[in-house]
Parts: C-alpha cells; sequence; structure tokens
C-alpha cells in the first residue's frame, strides 16, 4: 500500500518544503490466534498498524515486542522483539505476529500488550487485551508452604517429520517455593529446547525474601518512578531493602538482546541498563523518591565485519541514555494521593556525539472512595527527552489524561476516559505541530442470571498543522458477553474499527473483529472447548481486504483410573488481496494427548498429531507432518 502520486503532490504544493509530521502510528486491531489455546503451543499475538506520520519506517529501525500478564496486570513474559525486514511508507499498513510459547503449566485467563518502537521511541503501545488458555493435566505447584520445599518438574519433547524427525524440540518448566527460617524463595524457570541451542532461557524468575530486604532475579519489571525506569521489562537482577523510614533498590540487566543486521539493513545491538532508587518518609502520608539510570548499546554483541554472521549493518551506530530524577507523593488522607515528578536526561544519538539534555515533569492527582474513582495527571516531556527504561514515555509531547470509575451498583459499572497528546513543543516552524485525542467510554453489567455484558466505544483523532499534513480519525465500538450456565461458560465478543483519513494520504480501513469461546463440564468428567476468532480488514482505496480466521475445539475424557485422553484441533486460515501484500494460507492442525497418573507425583504424556499448511503464495512454505510427542511431570 503506497501513496498516491497525485494526492501526495497536491499536499506537498500547499504544504512549506522542509515541513514534516514526528512519527506517529495508528492501532487497528490486535488480536490472539487461537483463543481458547493450549498450553504448551503457541499462541500468535496479531497485530495492525497505519504508519500515520510523514516519515518512512526504514528496516532495522523499528520494531515489535508483546508482554503477556496476569489478571494482576503483572508481566509473566515477553515474546521476542521482531523486526521486520519492510520498509512501511506513510499510510501504509503494518502488519505483525509476535509467536509466544505458552508454558505447560499456564491455564487460564491472561492479558497481553503489543508495543511498536521506532528509534528507540515507543510509537504505539496497545490496550490490554485477554486470551484463555486450556490448562493441561499437570499438577500445579502448591500455593501455600510451611517450612519445607514443594513445586514441579516438567519436561516435554517434541518432533515431527517435516522436515526430519531428527529435528527435536521441548521445553522444560521448573516451579519451586519454600522456607529457609524466617526466608522463603519462588523459582519459575521455562526452557526451550530448539535446534541449536538446547536450553533457550524463555522464562526466568527467581526471588528471594528475607526480613532484611528482596532480590529479584532473572526477568524482572522494575517500577522506580512515574518517569524513571517504569514498565520496561528485562533480564537482569533487582535488590530492594527497607530499613525505617529509608528504603532503596539497585538493579542491573539486559533490555533488549542483540539481533544481526544484513548488507543493506541494520541490526539492533545488546541494550543493558542499571539504576538505583533511595526513598525517604520523613512524615506520615509523604514520600520522596530519588533516582538515577544509565543504559547503553553493548558495541561488542554484535560486529562490523560484513562477511560476519553477526554483521551489525552498513549504518548501525550505539546509543546512550541516563539521568537521574526525583518524584514526591502527599496521601493526606487515605486514598487521596498527590504526586509530583522531575526527571532530566541525556541521549547520545551516537556514542561518538555529544549528548543532548532535557526534563520531564508529571503532576498527578488520584481519589478513590465506594462508588468512584478518580485519576488524571498532566506531563510534559521535553523535545529532546528520551527514555530507554520507560517506553510509555514519548519526547516531545504534552500529555493530559483524566480517567473516572463510577460504580453506582454492584451490577453495574461506568468508565470514562480522556487523553490528549500535543508535540512541536520547542514550535519548530520546520515541523508539524500534531495534536491527537482519544476518548474512551464503557459500561459493564454483572446480571443476577451470572450474565455479564460489556459495552466500549473509543474516538481517536489526530490533527496536525497545517491539517493538510495530518487530519484522520479512528473510530472504535467493542462488544462483549458472557454467560455461566452451571459449570459452563460462554463468551462472545466483537469490535469493529473504522480509520479516516480526511487528506487521503494514508487509506481508508474498515476493521471488524469477532470472536467466540466457550467450556464445558461434562459428566464422567468429561470437558470440552470451542473457541473462533474472525478478523477482517477492508481497505477502502485498493478494495483489498485482509482476513484471518481460527477455529479450535477441543475436548477431554477419562479412559481409566490413571489415563486421561485429550483431543484437540486448530484451524487457522488467513488471507489478503493486496497486491503488495498478498497472502493466501491455511494450516488445519490435529492432535491427541494421552496422560497416565503414574503416582500423586508423577505423571507421563504421549502424544501424537498432525499438521497440514497450505501456502498459495509461497510454494515452498506448504507441507504435511506427523507430530509425536512426550512430557514427563513431577510433582514434589
Amino acid at each position: 500500500m503506497r501513496l498516491k502520486p497525485l494526492i501526495l503532490a497536491a499536499a506537498l504544493a500547499v504544504v512549506p518544503p522542509r515541513v514534516f509530521a514526528a512519527d506517529s502510528a495508528s492501532l487497528q486491531f490486535t488480536v490472539p490466534a487461537p483463543d481458547p489455546a493450549q498450553a504448551g503451543d503457541v499462541v500468535s499475538l496479531q497485530a495492525l498498524a497505519v504508519n500515520t506520520g510523514a516519515a518512512q519506517w526504514e528496516a532495522g529501525t523499528y520494531y515489535w515486542v508483546g508482554e503477556v500478564y496476569d489478571l494482576d496486570y503483572h508481566m509473566i513474559a515477553r515474546t521476542d522483539q521482531v523486526s521486520p525486514r519492510e520498509a512501511v511508507a506513510p499510510g501504509a499498513v503494518a502488519a505483525i505476529s509476535l509467536p509466544f510459547h505458552i508454558p505447560d503449566t499456564m491455564s487460564g485467563r491472561r492479558l497481553y500488550r503489543v508495543f511498536l518502537v521506532k528509534d528507540a521511541r515507543t510509537l504505539l503501545v496497545s490496550d490490554y487485551k485477554g486470551f484463555q488458555v486450556v490448562e493441561k493435566p499437570i499438577p500445579p505447584p502448591p500455593e501455600v508452604v510451611t517450612y519445607h520445599m514443594e513445586g514441579n518438574l516438567t519436561t516435554s519433547l517434541r518432533s515431527s517429520s517435516h522436515p526430519s524427525w531428527k529435528r527435536v524440540s521441548g521445553a522444560t518448566t521448573f516451579n519451586t517455593v519454600g522456607k529457609i527460617g524466617d526466608n522463603s524463595y519462588l523459582i519459575n524457570l521455562y526452557l526451550l529446547h530448539v535446534p541449536g541451542n538446547a536450553f533457550d532461557p524463555f522464562i526466568i524468575v527467581g526471588n528471594f525474601y528475607a526480613p532484611w530486604g528482596t532480590i529479584y532475579g532473572g526477568d524482572i519489571s522494575p517500577n522506580l518512578g512515574p518517569l524513571a525506569v517504569s514498565g520496561q521489562g528485562m533480564r537482569g537482577v533487582m535488590l530492594e531493602q527497607k530499613k525505617g523510614a529509608f528504603d532503596w533498590v539497585v538493579l542491573g540487566g539486559r533490555t533488549i538482546a542483540s539481533q544481526a543486521g544484513a548488507a543493506v539493513t541494520n541490526g539492533r545491538y545488546a541494550r543493558s541498563l542499571y539504576s538505583a532508587k533511595l526513598g525517604a518518609t520523613p512524615f506520615s502520608g509523604v514520600k520522596l523518591n530519588a533516582n538515577y539510570f544509565v543504559s547503553t548499546d553493548e558495541v561488542g554483541s554484535l560486529s562490523s565485519d560484513p562477511a560476519s554472521p553477526n554483521f551489525r549493518g552498513p549504518t548501525l551506530v550505539p546509543q546512550k541514555n541516563s539521568g537521574y530524577g526525583l518524584d514526591l507523593s502527599w496521601e493526606p488522607v487515605s486514598r487521596l494521593k498527590f504526586v509530583a515528578a522531575y526527571q532530566k536526561n541525556s541521549y547520545w544519538v551516537n556514542l561518538g556525539a555529544l549528548p543532548v539534555n532535557d526534563n520531564a515533569i508529571r503532576a498527578e492527582f488520584s481519589f478513590e472512595r465506594k462508588i468512584f474513582k478518580i485519576r488524571s495527571f498532566v506531563q510534559r516531556a521535553g523535545t529532546n527527552f528520551v527514555a530507554f527504561g520507560n517506553p510509555a514515555i514519548v519526547g516531545d509531547r504534552m500529555t493530559y489524561n483524566a480517567q473516572l470509575g463510577f460504580y453506582p451498583a454492584p451490577w453495574y459499572s461506568l468508565s470514562l476516559g480522556g487523553d490528549q497528546y500535543l508535540d512541536n513543543l520547542a514550535n519548530n516552524p520546520n515541523r508539524t505541530t500534531t495534536t491527537q485525542r482519544i476518548i474512551n467510554m464503557g459500561h459493564s453489567f454483572q446480571l443476577p442470571t451470572a450474565t455479564s455484558i460489556s459495552l466500549n466505544g473509543s474516538l481517536n483523532t489526530a490533527k496536525g498543522k497545517p491539517s493538510t499534513v495530518l487530519d484522520n480519525q479512528t473510530t472504535t465500538v467493542g462488544l462483549s458477553l458472557a454467560q455461566a450456565i452451571k459449570k459452563h461458560s460462554l463468551s462472545f465478543n466483537a469490535q469493529s474499527s473504522q480509520f479516516r483519513d480526511k487528506n487521503a494520504l494514508a487509506h481508508n480501513l474498515d476493521t471488524l473483529t469477532v470472536g467466540f469461546s466457550s467450556s464445558f463440564k461434562l459428566r464422567g468428567g468429561r470437558g470440552a472447548t470451542l473457541g473462533l476468532t474472525q478478523s477482517e480488514t477492508k481497505d477502502k482505496f485498493t478494495g483489498s481486504k485482509r482476513t484471518s480466521q481460527s477455529f479450535g475445539p477441543g475436548f477431554s475424557l477419562p479412559l481409566s483410573q490413571s489415563v486421561r485422553a485429550q483431543f484437540w484441533g486448530t484451524y487457522t486460515a488467513t488471507k489478503n488481496t493486496s497486491t503488495t501484500l498478498r497472502a493466501d494460507s491455511r494450516l488445519l492442525s490435529a492432535n491427541s494427548e494421552y496422560t497416565w497418573n503414574c503416582s500423586k507425583q508423577t505423571n507421563v504424556t504421549i502424544g501424537l498429531g498432525g499438521n497440514s499448511n497450505k501456502d498459495a503464495v509461497v510454494a515452498s512454505n506448504t507441507y504435511k507432518e506427523v507430530t509425536a510427542s512426550m512430557r514427563l511431570s513431577y510433582t514434589f
């Protein structure tokens, strides 16, 4: 999808030659497929966005990443960072599919977000979206422990006839909790076994709790303040300690893994981050924090030799970011809180160049009572402000935010929210000033019939000065229904999105996403699940369509007192009639597993299945295969 030459020429005729808009993007939809997904399998976090800026996104300058959360919004895993090899022209569509390997021990409802990052700045962050994970019959780790060690160990191996039975993959999950005297610990490991890399540590969590403090190791998501290191997942170590009126945190680790480039595209250096925070509570209800961080690209993670398989790319340069800040919170009465924060950061676009310095400030207010919750903040991030450790902060932006939750009755709640973003804070005449407004509303009903209804809508507008450069609008409405019938559950959701560009610089898009899921607990210990997801995006200019369907039934039943069987399948079809992004593929998968509970501590699972993939565009992607798997689980 490219700019129409005549329209582009007309726009340039009325716009000063040097005027340009900052990088921006509009998210059209994000959906998991399949949903529900089977524990141990892979769910694809799919997203579609439009380049609503005036500059092309060159390959190697942007990447996508997804994060997975529990229902308390605690991050539990991240996907790999995917850097597409395609450039995205202004007005064009960028599509991504982020694979997430679901641990064998995961089950229930999970949340996720997708991020689009360009030139170290976050262009967009999706809302929290949910997907369901169907559990496998593996004993969960105990929730309560007293002065001993408990947990489980699960190892699985998988192979297939395509391309060869010799390519064995799998995963090992290890979970344990326990106490040693006054100390307690938690360890969660999820190791992938793939050809060429026998032990790929996908998830590593190790926490140690002691009277003198807490040590967090592995995959951590620190929060050192609203403008400091916050929301940035990393693999490292964090030490937290509190003593009297003082507390402090130190941490260090890697936030980005390296990725090799090519002769014409840049790769990505590995990036490390180190930070510290010192807090004090001088008076009741008053908290003061000071923070410092430094984040640097690791030059040694890639090679400068074009012949090396770990080549950095033709123009990649290492970057650096550091800063310090203060934040003050005051809670005069319970659940009434005021926060003020200041951060000054330095940014090296090239380690060989001089840094640019700028600051960010934030004022926040929150008030909560039984029937309502109010939260509002104002935030200004300077023109040259960059924060590697806080992907939610975008430099050169003034942000206004207000959120209201209203709970007048146990069966009804209302949510209202509004955001406004304003850039070009220095009033640079060579830049377009962009104003973006987002208004959203949601209604939630919990009826006596065990019926849940959710209605939501949002309006996202982006306008520039002059308006001939940027003037678009995205309207989204959604409906969710859930019904519990004894031990069974049914759910349905639908979302419609319309993107309109009044200047016709970007293609108008209509997107509709529909999903259905259900679970049934039948007699005799039997169970069944069914999930369906359908999405369609229509390009109103070219007439092309991008469609995606996913259908997945499942069934489980006991074969004896010690043996249980599971059967499930998925059908996924993707099609795009666009001449530039043509796609047409279908994947049919059928699987079965048989679990033998050898003892109270041990069970063994044997799996058999098959896949058939047909790609009408890329013939080399067409294949058929038989799959076999084995899993051993031990609880201690």
